[in-house]
């Protein structure tokens, strides 16, 4: 699965702008959120695997990617992605 250069809007009080769950081998990268949102993406799932997010501006997003407690350590690389601050 890809997801690539997605401009995904909700209103900032909405369930997340993209919902991953049970998902192996995705590439999320160069996506934005480009209004205020809760969260942008969840993942969730015991047999997610393998799930890179790079690159994305997430910056509006007060959580850019919630990962469940049923998902691996390993399962979600985040690596280069615009988020907000402390």
């Amino acid at each position: 699965m890809r997801l690539a250069g997605s401009a995904l809007a909700a209103a900032p009080d909405a369930e997340p702008s993209v919902r991953l769950k049970q998902v192996k081998d995705a590439f999320v990268h160069g996506c934005r959120a480009p209004g205020r949102v809760r969260t942008w993406m969840e993942v969730s799932g015991n047999q997610s695997e393998r799930l890179s997010v790079m690159g994305n501006d997430l910056g509006n997003a007060r959580k850019a990617v919630d990962i469940a407690g049923d998902v691996a350590k390993k399962a979600v690389f985040l690596n280069g992605n615009r988020v907000q601050g402390p």
